[in-house]
Formats: C-alpha cells, sequence, structure tokens
C-alpha cells in the first residue's frame, strides 16, 4: 500500500510487539497448559473440499490470534471476520482432535502521540450459535465450490456478485 509510511511502521512495531509480549506472552506461558504456536492445519469440510491456514497460538483449549490495529478495538466481541477466521481454525482443530472451546484475539494497539502502546484481549466462548455459523458458513462455500466446479457460467454469479449481470 503506497499510503504506509513503512518507516514509522517500524519504528512503531517493535513497541508494539513489547506490550504484546510483556502484557499477555509471558504472564499466559503457564506451566501445565500446553501451548502450540504457528502450526499449520487442514481439516476436509467436503469431499474433494478442505481448509488450510496457520494458527497463531493454541493455549490448552483457547485458539489464540495476534492483530496489530491502529485504533483500539471493540473489547465487547470479535469482529464477524476474525471470528469466521478463528472458528474456522478451532473447526479444523476439532477435526484433529483438540478441544477448543473459546476463541481470543489478542490486540497490539499502536501507540498514539497521547498513548503507549496497549495491548487488548477479547475472548468468547464457542457456543451452539458460533458452531452452526461455522458449518453452515464452511457449507455454503464448499457447496458453492462444487456448483462452480460442474457449472463454470456461474462463478461471476456465485463468486463476485449478488445481481444477476449480463455478459
Amino acid at each position: 500500500n503506497p499510503d504506509v509510511n513503512i518507516s514509522e511502521v517500524m519504528s512503531i512495531y517493535p513497541l508494539v510487539v513489547n506490550e504484546v509480549v510483556n502484557s499477555y506472552v509471558i504472564p499466559h506461558n503457564k506451566i501445565g497448559v500446553p501451548i502450540k504456536c504457528e502450526q499449520p492445519i487442514t481439516a476436509k469440510v467436503m469431499d474433494g473440499i478442505y481448509i488450510r491456514g496457520t494458527y497463531d497460538r493454541l493455549e490448552g483449549t483457547v485458539l489464540c490470534d495476534y492483530k496489530n490495529v491502529s485504533k483500539k478495538p471493540d473489547e465487547t466481541c470479535i469482529p464477524f471476520g476474525y471470528k469466521i477466521q478463528l472458528l474456522t481454525y478451532a473447526y479444523a482443530l476439532r477435526q484433529q482432535g483438540y478441544e477448543v472451546d473459546r476463541i481470543r484475539l489478542i490486540y497490539g494497539v499502536r501507540p498514539t502521540k497521547t498513548l503507549p502502546a496497549r495491548c487488548i484481549v477479547v475472548t468468547e466462548e464457542i457456543d451452539y450459535t458460533a458452531n452452526k455459523l461455522v458449518n453452515d458458513t464452511l457449507k455454503l462455500i464448499a457447496e458453492s465450490i462444487l456448483l462452480v466446479r460442474e457449472r463454470p457460467e456461474l462463478t461471476h454469479l456465485i463468486f463476485k456478485s449478488m445481481d444477476l449481470k449480463e455478459k
């Protein structure tokens, strides 16, 4: 992105990382709680359709993701885009036999002229509604991919537009 000042990002990044490490990572490295970091995962959604990604951190039964942000985030809930990402990783981990019952975002908030770098943590339970959301979303995506494989002329309609468009 040409609007990003790379030297500013490079000067701020160590402050954000230091805050996240000191405020979150070190206190949460508890003895006896298994921790896995930066592990790739793959899971089958349906025949011929798989999901793959790399999660940031698994602390026992809590799946965590780090985000570097410039503005203070909402501390009451995880935004939909991040939630679906974490729930998808939890779906894959559960297929591999891991118990995952919560998702967590660990925000590193960049410093401003008046505030230092901050670490904000938002955690949510994976309840019935969250499970239904991820299962239904993955099923819809998988079925859409399978349909487009059979009928390529539907690609634009299904993946690029909510409207019917003429060629």
